[in-house]
Protein backbone atom coordinates (compact mmCIF):
# COMPACT_ATOMS: atom_id res chain seq x y z
CA UNK A 1 0.00 0.00 0.00
CA UNK A 2 1.46 3.74 -1.06
CA UNK A 3 0.21 6.67 -1.68
CA UNK A 4 0.21 7.97 -5.07
CA UNK A 5 2.04 10.98 -4.80
CA UNK A 6 5.12 9.10 -3.01
CA UNK A 7 5.45 6.29 -5.68
CA UNK A 8 8.95 8.26 -7.41
CA UNK A 9 10.05 8.21 -3.88
CA UNK A 10 9.72 4.27 -3.37
CA UNK A 11 11.10 1.22 -4.05
CA UNK A 12 9.55 -1.84 -4.58
CA UNK A 13 11.09 -5.79 -4.49
CA UNK A 14 11.63 -6.89 -7.66
CA UNK A 15 9.35 -10.04 -7.18
CA UNK A 16 6.19 -7.38 -6.73
CA UNK A 17 3.93 -7.30 -9.42
CA UNK A 18 1.34 -4.75 -8.09
CA UNK A 19 0.47 -2.79 -5.19
CA UNK A 20 -3.12 -0.96 -4.44
CA UNK A 21 -2.90 3.21 -3.37
CA UNK A 22 -4.35 3.83 -0.04
CA UNK A 23 -5.12 7.35 -0.49
CA UNK A 24 -4.67 11.13 -0.77
CA UNK A 25 -1.04 12.77 -0.11
CA UNK A 26 -2.73 15.65 -0.51
CA UNK A 27 -6.16 17.22 -1.69
CA UNK A 28 -6.18 16.50 -5.54
CA UNK A 29 -3.64 13.69 -5.23
CA UNK A 30 -4.13 11.45 -8.10
CA UNK A 31 -5.27 7.92 -6.81
CA UNK A 32 -7.01 6.07 -4.05
CA UNK A 33 -7.29 2.95 -4.13
CA UNK A 34 -6.02 2.15 -7.73
CA UNK A 35 -4.65 -0.85 -8.43
CA UNK A 36 -0.91 -0.40 -10.68
CA UNK A 37 0.88 -3.26 -12.09
CA UNK A 38 4.38 -3.03 -14.33
CA UNK A 39 4.38 -1.68 -17.54
CA UNK A 40 3.85 1.45 -19.25
CA UNK A 41 0.05 2.64 -19.66
CA UNK A 42 -2.55 4.63 -18.49
CA UNK A 43 -1.47 7.09 -15.98
CA UNK A 44 1.81 5.50 -15.69
CA UNK A 45 4.40 6.52 -13.41
CA UNK A 46 7.95 5.60 -12.52
CA UNK A 47 9.31 4.62 -8.63
CA UNK A 48 12.49 5.27 -7.14
CA UNK A 49 14.46 2.84 -9.48
CA UNK A 50 12.95 4.04 -12.19
CA UNK A 51 10.75 1.16 -13.12
CA UNK A 52 7.22 1.89 -14.75
CA UNK A 53 4.13 1.40 -13.26
CA UNK A 54 0.18 2.16 -15.14
CA UNK A 55 -3.49 1.83 -13.29
CA UNK A 56 -4.37 -2.38 -14.22
CA UNK A 57 -6.88 -1.99 -16.96
CA UNK A 58 -10.56 -1.82 -15.53
CA UNK A 59 -13.67 -0.88 -17.01
CA UNK A 60 -15.07 0.51 -14.16
CA UNK A 61 -13.52 3.98 -12.63
CA UNK A 62 -14.51 5.87 -9.84
CA UNK A 63 -13.40 9.45 -10.16
CA UNK A 64 -12.71 9.88 -6.42
CA UNK A 65 -10.11 7.68 -7.13
CA UNK A 66 -8.54 9.84 -9.59
CA UNK A 67 -8.39 12.61 -7.49
CA UNK A 68 -11.47 14.48 -8.48
CA UNK A 69 -12.07 17.18 -5.84
CA UNK A 70 -15.74 18.29 -4.81
CA UNK A 71 -17.10 21.66 -3.33
CA UNK A 72 -13.76 23.63 -4.28
CA UNK A 73 -13.62 26.12 -7.28
CA UNK A 74 -9.93 25.85 -7.62
CA UNK A 75 -9.84 22.39 -9.20
CA UNK A 76 -12.40 23.22 -11.90
CA UNK A 77 -9.56 23.02 -14.18
CA UNK A 78 -8.58 19.59 -12.71
CA UNK A 79 -11.73 18.11 -12.58
CA UNK A 80 -12.56 18.29 -16.14
CA UNK A 81 -8.98 17.34 -17.19
CA UNK A 82 -9.38 14.07 -14.96
CA UNK A 83 -12.81 13.39 -16.04
CA UNK A 84 -12.19 13.89 -20.04
CA UNK A 85 -9.08 11.88 -19.61
CA UNK A 86 -10.76 8.53 -17.87
CA UNK A 87 -13.98 8.88 -20.66
CA UNK A 88 -11.18 8.86 -23.26
CA UNK A 89 -9.29 5.88 -21.23
CA UNK A 90 -12.53 3.98 -21.36
CA UNK A 91 -13.83 4.80 -25.02
CA UNK A 92 -10.44 3.32 -26.16
CA UNK A 93 -10.15 0.37 -24.09
CA UNK A 94 -14.07 -0.54 -25.92
CA UNK A 95 -16.01 0.93 -23.16
CA UNK A 96 -17.21 1.02 -19.16
CA UNK A 97 -18.53 3.48 -16.79
CA UNK A 98 -17.11 6.64 -14.65
CA UNK A 99 -18.66 6.70 -11.28
CA UNK A 100 -19.03 10.57 -10.29
CA UNK A 101 -18.38 11.15 -6.24
CA UNK A 102 -21.46 13.16 -4.75
CA UNK A 103 -21.12 16.51 -4.04
CA UNK A 104 -20.33 19.53 -5.98
CA UNK A 105 -17.88 18.83 -8.68
CA UNK A 106 -16.42 22.41 -10.82
CA UNK A 107 -15.29 22.26 -14.42
CA UNK A 108 -14.20 24.94 -16.52
CA UNK A 109 -14.38 23.18 -19.97
CA UNK A 110 -16.95 20.93 -21.47
CA UNK A 111 -16.79 17.08 -20.50
CA UNK A 112 -16.49 15.43 -23.68
CA UNK A 113 -17.29 11.86 -24.95
CA UNK A 114 -16.49 10.91 -28.52
CA UNK A 115 -17.00 7.14 -28.30
CA UNK A 116 -19.49 4.55 -27.82
CA UNK A 117 -20.40 2.64 -24.40
CA UNK A 118 -18.98 5.05 -22.20
CA UNK A 119 -21.19 5.65 -19.71
CA UNK A 120 -20.91 8.89 -16.86
CA UNK A 121 -22.90 8.06 -13.76
CA UNK A 122 -23.00 10.50 -10.81
CA UNK A 123 -24.59 9.41 -7.39
CA UNK A 124 -28.29 10.80 -8.04
CA UNK A 125 -28.94 14.19 -8.97
CA UNK A 126 -29.75 17.20 -5.79
CA UNK A 127 -30.16 16.83 -2.62
CA UNK A 128 -32.69 15.10 -0.30
CA UNK A 129 -36.15 16.68 0.19
CA UNK A 130 -37.22 14.93 3.29
CA UNK A 131 -36.92 16.96 6.42
CA UNK A 132 -34.45 15.33 9.13
CA UNK A 133 -33.11 13.43 6.29
CA UNK A 134 -29.36 14.41 6.83
CA UNK A 135 -26.98 15.43 4.49
CA UNK A 136 -26.98 12.62 1.81
CA UNK A 137 -25.45 14.55 -1.46
CA UNK A 138 -26.09 13.48 -5.00
CA UNK A 139 -24.05 14.64 -7.82
CA UNK A 140 -23.76 18.05 -9.02
CA UNK A 141 -21.54 19.64 -12.22
CA UNK A 142 -21.05 23.22 -11.96
CA UNK A 143 -19.97 24.15 -15.59
CA UNK A 144 -17.80 27.84 -14.98
CA UNK A 145 -17.05 28.17 -18.46
CA UNK A 146 -20.05 29.45 -19.77
CA UNK A 147 -20.20 26.82 -23.06
CA UNK A 148 -21.57 23.24 -23.95
CA UNK A 149 -21.54 21.51 -20.03
CA UNK A 150 -22.11 17.57 -21.81
CA UNK A 151 -21.16 17.21 -25.05
CA UNK A 152 -21.84 13.55 -26.75
CA UNK A 153 -21.31 12.96 -29.99
CA UNK A 154 -20.26 10.71 -33.33
CA UNK A 155 -17.11 11.89 -34.74
CA UNK A 156 -17.16 12.66 -38.49
CA UNK A 157 -15.67 10.40 -40.69
CA UNK A 158 -12.26 12.98 -41.35
CA UNK A 159 -11.84 13.35 -37.31
CA UNK A 160 -12.16 9.70 -36.64
CA UNK A 161 -9.22 9.27 -39.80
CA UNK A 162 -11.76 7.06 -41.65
CA UNK A 163 -13.29 6.84 -45.28
CA UNK A 164 -16.98 8.53 -45.04
CA UNK A 165 -18.34 5.09 -46.26
CA UNK A 166 -17.05 3.27 -42.93
CA UNK A 167 -18.28 5.93 -40.57
CA UNK A 168 -20.74 4.92 -38.31
CA UNK A 169 -22.64 5.81 -35.21
CA UNK A 170 -21.38 5.37 -31.31
CA UNK A 171 -23.76 3.08 -29.44
CA UNK A 172 -24.16 2.80 -25.85
CA UNK A 173 -23.04 5.41 -23.00
CA UNK A 174 -24.52 8.35 -22.10
CA UNK A 175 -24.86 10.75 -19.04
CA UNK A 176 -26.83 9.47 -16.27
CA UNK A 177 -27.87 10.28 -12.71
CA UNK A 178 -26.50 13.63 -11.87
CA UNK A 179 -27.45 17.76 -11.54
CA UNK A 180 -25.72 20.38 -14.02
CA UNK A 181 -25.76 23.75 -12.93
CA UNK A 182 -23.63 26.41 -13.16
CA UNK A 183 -22.52 29.13 -15.72
CA UNK A 184 -23.43 26.94 -19.62
CA UNK A 185 -24.74 27.65 -22.61
CA UNK A 186 -26.39 24.09 -23.13
CA UNK A 187 -26.18 21.52 -20.73
CA UNK A 188 -26.28 18.80 -22.86
CA UNK A 189 -25.78 18.49 -26.75
CA UNK A 190 -25.69 15.32 -28.14
CA UNK A 191 -25.34 14.42 -32.28
CA UNK A 192 -25.73 11.12 -33.75
CA UNK A 193 -26.41 8.74 -30.88
CA UNK A 194 -27.38 5.29 -31.20
CA UNK A 195 -29.32 3.56 -28.33
CA UNK A 196 -27.82 6.10 -25.55
CA UNK A 197 -29.02 7.44 -21.98
CA UNK A 198 -29.25 10.70 -20.60
CA UNK A 199 -31.09 11.02 -16.87
CA UNK A 200 -30.19 14.85 -15.91
CA UNK A 201 -31.06 17.29 -14.29
CA UNK A 202 -30.06 20.70 -15.70
CA UNK A 203 -30.77 23.68 -14.24
CA UNK A 204 -29.53 27.63 -16.04
CA UNK A 205 -28.74 26.66 -19.27
CA UNK A 206 -28.44 30.35 -21.36
CA UNK A 207 -29.79 28.69 -25.17
CA UNK A 208 -30.90 25.35 -24.63
CA UNK A 209 -31.07 22.91 -21.73
CA UNK A 210 -30.57 20.18 -23.82
CA UNK A 211 -29.75 20.26 -27.56
CA UNK A 212 -29.46 17.18 -30.06
CA UNK A 213 -28.26 17.36 -33.75
CA UNK A 214 -27.65 15.26 -36.67
CA UNK A 215 -24.12 14.42 -39.05
CA UNK A 216 -25.12 15.20 -42.20
CA UNK A 217 -25.48 11.26 -43.71
CA UNK A 218 -25.00 9.54 -46.99
CA UNK A 219 -28.67 9.07 -48.10
CA UNK A 220 -28.61 12.22 -50.31
CA UNK A 221 -25.71 12.40 -52.87
CA UNK A 222 -25.52 15.84 -53.39
CA UNK A 223 -24.47 16.67 -49.67
CA UNK A 224 -21.12 16.14 -48.30
CA UNK A 225 -21.88 13.82 -45.77
CA UNK A 226 -19.81 12.37 -43.13
CA UNK A 227 -21.35 9.33 -41.66
CA UNK A 228 -22.73 6.05 -44.07
CA UNK A 229 -25.61 5.31 -42.21
CA UNK A 230 -28.95 7.66 -41.02
CA UNK A 231 -27.59 10.49 -39.07
CA UNK A 232 -29.92 10.73 -36.58
CA UNK A 233 -30.17 9.94 -33.20
CA UNK A 234 -31.83 6.95 -32.63
CA UNK A 235 -33.51 4.64 -29.83
CA UNK A 236 -32.43 7.16 -27.08
CA UNK A 237 -33.67 6.90 -23.55
CA UNK A 238 -33.97 10.09 -22.21
CA UNK A 239 -34.99 11.37 -18.58
CA UNK A 240 -34.14 15.09 -18.20
CA UNK A 241 -36.10 17.63 -15.70
CA UNK A 242 -34.71 21.01 -16.94
CA UNK A 243 -35.54 24.40 -15.81
CA UNK A 244 -34.55 27.60 -17.76
CA UNK A 245 -34.97 31.20 -17.62
CA UNK A 246 -35.11 34.21 -20.07
CA UNK A 247 -35.24 33.27 -23.89
CA UNK A 248 -33.79 30.12 -23.45
CA UNK A 249 -35.25 26.46 -24.41
CA UNK A 250 -35.80 23.69 -22.80
CA UNK A 251 -35.07 20.64 -24.84
CA UNK A 252 -34.53 21.58 -29.18
CA UNK A 253 -34.41 18.54 -31.12
CA UNK A 254 -33.08 19.96 -34.71
CA UNK A 255 -32.11 18.23 -37.87
CA UNK A 256 -30.34 19.40 -41.05
CA UNK A 257 -31.91 20.11 -44.47
CA UNK A 258 -31.80 16.24 -45.86
CA UNK A 259 -32.04 14.49 -42.68
CA UNK A 260 -35.23 14.40 -39.53
CA UNK A 261 -32.95 14.52 -36.09
CA UNK A 262 -34.22 11.73 -34.26
CA UNK A 263 -35.73 8.18 -34.95
CA UNK A 264 -37.65 6.56 -32.25
CA UNK A 265 -37.09 7.34 -28.70
CA UNK A 266 -38.30 4.72 -27.54
CA UNK A 267 -38.38 6.41 -24.00
CA UNK A 268 -38.55 9.78 -22.76
CA UNK A 269 -39.98 11.57 -19.99
CA UNK A 270 -39.20 15.51 -20.26
CA UNK A 271 -40.45 17.72 -18.13
CA UNK A 272 -39.19 21.57 -18.58
CA UNK A 273 -39.70 25.12 -16.96
CA UNK A 274 -39.63 27.86 -19.02
CA UNK A 275 -40.04 31.52 -19.52
CA UNK A 276 -39.85 33.47 -22.82
CA UNK A 277 -38.50 30.30 -24.63
CA UNK A 278 -40.12 27.30 -25.80
CA UNK A 279 -40.47 24.04 -23.66
CA UNK A 280 -39.78 21.60 -26.16
CA UNK A 281 -38.49 22.43 -30.43
CA UNK A 282 -38.95 20.27 -32.78
CA UNK A 283 -37.39 21.85 -35.63
CA UNK A 284 -36.69 19.76 -38.91
CA UNK A 285 -37.51 16.85 -36.27
CA UNK A 286 -39.01 13.49 -36.77
CA UNK A 287 -40.34 10.58 -35.33
CA UNK A 288 -39.62 12.14 -31.98
CA UNK A 289 -41.53 10.18 -29.25
CA UNK A 290 -42.51 11.66 -26.08
CA UNK A 291 -44.01 9.29 -23.68
CA UNK A 292 -44.70 12.40 -21.01
CA UNK A 293 -44.36 15.96 -21.33
CA UNK A 294 -44.69 18.05 -19.10
CA UNK A 295 -44.01 22.14 -19.22
CA UNK A 296 -44.48 25.39 -16.90
CA UNK A 297 -44.73 28.47 -18.30
CA UNK A 298 -43.54 31.83 -17.20
CA UNK A 299 -43.51 33.86 -19.56
CA UNK A 300 -44.24 34.16 -23.32
CA UNK A 301 -42.92 30.79 -24.79
CA UNK A 302 -45.08 28.20 -26.10
CA UNK A 303 -44.82 24.51 -24.09
CA UNK A 304 -44.07 23.33 -27.70
CA UNK A 305 -43.53 24.59 -31.04
CA UNK A 306 -43.39 22.41 -34.01
CA UNK A 307 -41.31 24.15 -37.23
CA UNK A 308 -39.10 23.49 -40.20
CA UNK A 309 -37.03 25.27 -42.35
CA UNK A 310 -37.62 26.86 -45.83
CA UNK A 311 -36.68 24.72 -48.91
CA UNK A 312 -36.78 21.31 -49.97
CA UNK A 313 -35.92 18.17 -48.07
CA UNK A 314 -37.06 20.10 -44.69
CA UNK A 315 -39.91 18.76 -43.18
CA UNK A 316 -40.49 17.90 -39.22
CA UNK A 317 -43.19 15.10 -39.20
CA UNK A 318 -44.82 12.29 -37.19
CA UNK A 319 -43.98 13.42 -33.99
CA UNK A 320 -45.90 12.31 -31.38
CA UNK A 321 -46.26 13.18 -27.38
CA UNK A 322 -48.17 10.72 -25.59
CA UNK A 323 -48.90 12.21 -22.16
CA UNK A 324 -49.12 15.69 -22.49
CA UNK A 325 -49.95 18.45 -19.42
CA UNK A 326 -48.84 21.83 -19.88
CA UNK A 327 -49.63 25.27 -18.85
CA UNK A 328 -49.25 27.25 -22.16
CA UNK A 329 -49.94 26.29 -25.68
CA UNK A 330 -48.18 24.56 -28.20
CA UNK A 331 -47.80 25.75 -31.49
CA UNK A 332 -47.44 23.85 -34.78
CA UNK A 333 -46.42 25.78 -38.31
CA UNK A 334 -47.74 25.36 -41.22
CA UNK A 335 -46.25 24.60 -44.80
CA UNK A 336 -47.43 28.49 -45.60
CA UNK A 337 -45.40 29.43 -43.14
CA UNK A 338 -41.72 27.65 -44.26
CA UNK A 339 -42.28 28.13 -48.21
CA UNK A 340 -40.75 25.29 -50.09
CA UNK A 341 -41.12 23.09 -46.94
CA UNK A 342 -41.94 18.82 -47.11
CA UNK A 343 -44.61 17.06 -45.05
CA UNK A 344 -44.39 19.63 -42.23
CA UNK A 345 -46.45 20.49 -39.82
CA UNK A 346 -48.34 17.13 -37.95
CA UNK A 347 -48.23 16.49 -34.31
CA UNK A 348 -49.88 13.23 -32.87
CA UNK A 349 -50.93 13.66 -29.18
CA UNK A 350 -52.17 10.50 -27.29
CA UNK A 351 -53.84 12.50 -24.09
CA UNK A 352 -53.66 15.81 -22.44
CA UNK A 353 -54.38 16.01 -18.42
CA UNK A 354 -57.55 18.51 -19.83
CA UNK A 355 -57.61 18.63 -16.00
CA UNK A 356 -54.86 20.29 -15.45
CA UNK A 357 -55.76 23.03 -17.73
CA UNK A 358 -53.79 21.65 -20.93
CA UNK A 359 -55.59 22.95 -23.90
CA UNK A 360 -55.24 22.12 -27.86
CA UNK A 361 -52.20 23.68 -29.21
CA UNK A 362 -52.73 26.38 -31.99
CA UNK A 363 -51.86 25.55 -35.79
CA UNK A 364 -50.09 28.12 -38.05
CA UNK A 365 -52.11 27.85 -41.20
CA UNK A 366 -53.57 25.37 -43.97
CA UNK A 367 -51.40 22.17 -43.42
CA UNK A 368 -50.54 22.12 -39.98
CA UNK A 369 -52.40 19.13 -38.46
CA UNK A 370 -53.00 18.17 -34.70
CA UNK A 371 -54.50 14.32 -34.02
CA UNK A 372 -55.35 13.48 -30.34
CA UNK A 373 -55.72 9.81 -29.82
CA UNK A 374 -58.08 8.79 -26.89
CA UNK A 375 -59.79 11.62 -26.23
CA UNK A 376 -62.99 11.82 -23.76
CA UNK A 377 -64.69 8.26 -23.65
CA UNK A 378 -62.59 6.95 -26.51
CA UNK A 379 -63.27 9.57 -29.00
CA UNK A 380 -60.43 10.96 -31.38
CA UNK A 381 -60.15 14.25 -32.30
CA UNK A 382 -58.67 15.18 -35.41
CA UNK A 383 -58.46 19.31 -36.17
CA UNK A 384 -56.70 20.66 -39.28
CA UNK A 385 -56.85 24.31 -38.01
CA UNK A 386 -57.99 25.89 -41.56
CA UNK A 387 -58.51 24.08 -44.41
CA UNK A 388 -60.61 21.23 -46.03
CA UNK A 389 -60.00 17.60 -45.21
CA UNK A 390 -61.06 14.17 -46.15
CA UNK A 391 -61.86 11.87 -43.33
CA UNK A 392 -60.18 8.77 -45.63
CA UNK A 393 -56.41 10.28 -44.48
CA UNK A 394 -57.39 8.94 -40.98
CA UNK A 395 -56.86 5.29 -42.06
CA UNK A 396 -52.79 5.67 -42.11
CA UNK A 397 -53.01 5.82 -38.25
CA UNK A 398 -55.74 3.70 -37.26
CA UNK A 399 -59.37 3.31 -35.92
CA UNK A 400 -61.28 4.22 -32.84
CA UNK A 401 -60.83 1.50 -29.78
CA UNK A 402 -63.19 -0.90 -30.53
CA UNK A 403 -61.66 -1.21 -34.03
CA UNK A 404 -65.30 -0.12 -36.01
CA UNK A 405 -63.47 2.85 -38.28
CA UNK A 406 -65.70 4.20 -41.29
CA UNK A 407 -64.34 5.93 -44.12
CA UNK A 408 -66.63 9.22 -45.18
CA UNK A 409 -65.59 11.61 -47.55
CA UNK A 410 -65.65 15.18 -48.71
CA UNK A 411 -65.89 16.36 -44.93
CA UNK A 412 -64.24 19.84 -44.80
CA UNK A 413 -63.91 22.19 -42.29
CA UNK A 414 -61.67 23.09 -38.84
CA UNK A 415 -62.40 19.87 -37.06
CA UNK A 416 -64.56 16.99 -36.08
CA UNK A 417 -64.72 13.63 -33.87
CA UNK A 418 -64.69 10.55 -34.38
CA UNK A 419 -66.79 8.93 -31.08
CA UNK A 420 -66.02 5.22 -29.96
CA UNK A 421 -69.34 3.78 -31.42
CA UNK A 422 -68.20 4.62 -34.82
CA UNK A 423 -70.16 7.90 -35.33
CA UNK A 424 -68.42 11.30 -36.44
CA UNK A 425 -69.40 14.80 -35.36
CA UNK A 426 -68.54 17.48 -36.62
CA UNK A 427 -67.60 20.65 -34.67
CA UNK A 428 -70.45 20.84 -32.13
CA UNK A 429 -72.76 20.09 -34.82
CA UNK A 430 -74.54 17.34 -35.83
CA UNK A 431 -73.38 13.54 -35.45
CA UNK A 432 -73.25 11.51 -38.78
CA UNK A 433 -72.72 8.09 -39.86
Amino acid sequence: MTIVSQIGSTSFPATQDSFITSGFYAVGDLGRGLMYVRGGGYRQVADAQGQVWHVADTDDIHASQLGVVTFNTNYAQFNADVINEAIRYLGQRRGGRLRLPPGDIYANQTIESIYGYVTVEGNGAGYPHDAGAGIVFGTTLVATHGGVALRDRTPGAAERGVDKTQNWKNMGGGFVGFRVTGSFSRGLHVTSRNKAKYHLYIDGATQQGAFFDCLPDSRNGTQNYEIQEPGDNQVLDLDLDVRVSGSADGVYFSGNQNSGNTSIIHRAHITVYHQNGHGVVYFNADNVIINALRTFGNGSGRSFYVCATTGPGAYTYGNEIQNYSANTLGFIEAISNRPGSNQHGKMYIGSMDVGNGTQQPTLGGTGAQFWLRNGQDGEMVFNNGLGPWSLSQIGAYGGVEDGSLQYYCGITGKGFVMRKDGTLRLGTGTILR
